[in-house]
């Protein structure tokens, strides 16, 4: 029996859901002290495992602290130099320590003289990354100097794994890294180190102050959703003491964190879960909910639905799903959905 397979594809997610406020008064203390608590409390303890190669006696430069976990992929990788690193907008001894132990590093700068240079396993690209598509106006020509969100700079180098992003865009990392969620990009990265920079939104963030920390604090907790986990905070004590703006419990505007995938086992697995036989289950949903909200009815009380559809799609193994289960899936999802909606008991 000839054996069909299908190409994977992935549902984009159309937005992030809010968390919901950490105090009814919705104020900027308590959502404050939400967000510097949560960015200050590792998930996640690293150890450093035996067979680092020498060059990692140090295993951090400064603030970026590198998890080198036996668990994790992302000492073996060093050691059997199959390791990629992606760094945005720096260049720095970090990206150059890994470099000499055998990875291949590629850092983006739009302010670097050529179009790319290399120095031996460093790749210097003149681009930088965006979260927005680049403008239909511009020439195709100037495109290549210009910016490119990261998914398409994935695909036009034709890598679909990076085992370090170092993201340091000053105040540009919040937009990115929802635009990474959206469209699902950290699904190859093995490690993500983040920057933070608090002492004002950042670049296109709206909202009042207790919103705007409000989304920050979403946006974590959508890395911890995707598997991340926390293993790394370090506060800048040379920072300005900022946090939008005000002298806020004395915190530095300065934050850099470090996260860890920690779902290896599972991990091709899970960019599969929204393969064709259930990826209609998704489209319902959100179909539904861009009615919900285009008639003003998106509220934090469909969260809850959001979370089991999400542990619905993802818990099967389609590689053994067949057509009857995705109608059964399919079938308890619509049931719950009515009972969410009409306010009936959703167990």
């Amino acid at each position: 029996m000839r054996q069909v397979t299908f190409a994977k594809r992935k549902i984009y997610i159309w937005k992030i859901w809010l968390e919901p406020w950490a105090a009814e008064t919705r104020g900027l203390q308590e959502e404050a002290d939400r967000f510097l608590r949560y960015i200050s409390t590792p998930q996640l303890s690293c150890q450093r495992p035996a067979s680092v190669p020498p060059v990692f006696d140090a295993e951090h430069h400064g603030s970026w602290l590198l998890c080198l976990d036996r668990r994790f992929s992302l000492a073996q990788r060093i050691v059997s130099k199959h390791c990629r690193v992606y760094s945005l907008r720096s260049d720095d001894a970090l990206e150059r320590l890994l470099a000499g132990s055998g990875c291949e590093v590629h850092c983006f700068d739009p302010s670097i003289r050529r179009a790319h240079l290399q120095e031996d396993n460093m790749w210097l690209h003149r681009l930088s990354v965006d979260w927005r598509d680049p403008n239909p106006a511009v020439p195709i020509q100037r495109l290549h100097s210009g910016s490119k969100k990261l998914a398409a700079i994935l695909s036009h180098f034709g890598h679909r794994q990076v085992d370090v992003l170092k993201v340091d865009l000053e105040s540009a990392e919040w937009k990115i890294l929802e635009n990474l969620i959206l469209e699902q990009v950290l699904d190859s990265v093995g490690l993500l180190l983040l920057e933070l920079h608090l002492q004002w939104a950042g670049f296109e963030v709206g909202g009042d102050e207790p919103s705007v920390v409000r989304y920050w604090f979403s946006l974590l907790r959508e890395l911890e959703r995707a598997h991340f986990r926390l293993y790394h905070s370090y506060s800048d004590p040379s920072k300005p003491r900022l946090f939008l703006h005000r002298n806020l419990r004395n915190t530095s505007s300065s934050f850099t964190l470090g996260w860890e995938f920690t779902h290896f086992v599972q991990k091709d697995y899970f960019a599969t879960c929204f393969q064709f036989n259930i990826e209609y289950i998704y489209g319902i949903f959100f179909f539904l909910n861009m009615l919900l909200d285009k008639n003003g009815l998106n509220s934090d009380k469909f969260r809850p639905l959001y979370e089991y559809i999400r542990n619905i799609v993802c818990k099967y193994n389609v590689y053994k799903t067949y057509l009857s289960r995705s109608l059964t899936v399919g079938g308890e999802f619509l049931l719950r959905l009515l009972k969410c909606i009409l306010g009936l008991n959703s167990s």
